[in-house]
């Protein structure tokens, strides 16, 4: 699929312009699936990887960097590696997030729920979405800022309603003729619901789970 076409299908929140923003300044390329960014510190720009020549030589890849203690991020949406663990008791690995479409519908699940936190204590727009997205990439609410930033001004600049005629609108909600079940489960995916638990106490002291 191209890239449209999957965030169209596969995408769980409510404003593609902020998942495509994520996917284009994340790995770079927008066709790059298999992108591996290494990460020194979290927080820091990645060092991005995407020329493997299959899944399994990527996911090694990512799986000896968490070994020596770096942290990853993962496939087309960058997917940081605090969320792995998290991920895991639902199934989903790094192998998984390496297929596209299950990349951006667990990004986007994730976007869903970090979004849902920070709406516990921020007002409604920029705020929450600054919020939202450094959670996502920090699992703190102020660490990504940066990054926040830096996402939320290119998908103000590059939306995609007026980029590709036809194309989703910012708000606009799952595309309801696509049974979005029977995707996922032909993928071999089944959604985390839901990752973040009220319970994660690193989660509410607005620690990094990374």
């Amino acid at each position: 699929m191209d890239l449209l076409t999957t965030i169209m299908i596969c995408s769980m929140y409510h404003n593609n312009n902020i998942v495509n923003a994520i996917i284009q300044n994340g790995t770079g390329h927008e066709q790059s699936p298999l992108a591996i960014g290494i990460v020194k510190q979290v927080g820091l720009p990645a060092e991005i990887k995407t020329n493997f020549n299959s899944n399994q030589e990527a996911s090694d890849y990512a799986k000896a960097a968490l070994a020596q203690g770096s942290h990853a991020e993962i496939g087309k949406m960058q997917i940081p590696s605090g969320w792995l663990n998290n991920l895991s008791q639902y199934g989903v690995s790094i192998d998984d997030l390496l297929y596209p479409c299950k990349n951006v519908a667990v990004a986007t699940d994730l976007l869903n729920q970090s979004e849902a936190y920070c709406a516990t204590f921020t007002p409604e727009g920029n705020e929450r979405d600054l919020c939202t997205l450094s959670f996502y990439k920090t699992g703190d609410p102020k660490s990504g800022l940066d990054y926040a930033h830096k996402i939320l001004d290119y998908a103000v600049a590059n939306p995609l309603a007026t980029a590709v005629p036809g194309a989703m609108g910012p708000h606009t909600p799952p595309n309801p003729a696509v049974d979005y079940n029977s995707v996922m489960a032909e993928s071999g995916l089944v959604l985390p619901q839901p990752v973040f638990k009220e319970e994660d106490s690193e989660v509410n002291d607005g620690k990094s789970s990374s």
